[in-house]
């Protein structure tokens, strides 16, 4: 009778930095390290795609930084979108013709004689 032996479960391991603004984490059984912050009224998280911790505080600071600074140009929504948010910016949206600025008139019978 053979016995296997497994070997444990890496548990999972959490640090912080920019003074416990950004939280760095790898989930267990996972080699690689993710990071999440709380701003503009939600979480934000990232995988580094890092398995080494000082690289991947490095790449979390480096996001977080750059999280913040979207923040303070207004490029960062403040919600969650919803599910119909969602499903209209997912919408392939056909323009009509005369639309484009390079386009003509739909009709050019119609179009205004300069």
């Amino acid at each position: 009778m053979s016995e296997t032996l497994e070997s444990p479960k890496p548990k999972a391991e959490t640090h912080k930095t920019m003074g416990g603004k950004v939280n760095i984490y790898r989930r267990e059984n996972s080699d690689n390290w993710q990071c999440s912050t709380f701003l503009n009224g939600r979480n934000w998280r990232v995988s580094t795609h890092e398995d080494s911790l000082g690289r991947a505080k490095d790449f979390a600071e480096d996001w977080y930084l750059a999280l913040r600074g979207k923040a303070h140009a207004g490029l960062l929504e403040k919600k969650y979108p919803t599910a119909r948010q969602e499903i209209q910016g997912s919408r392939c949206e056909i323009p009509r013709r005369g639309s484009y600025p390079h386009a003509g008139p739909a009709r050019p019978d119609l179009a205004k004689s300069a």
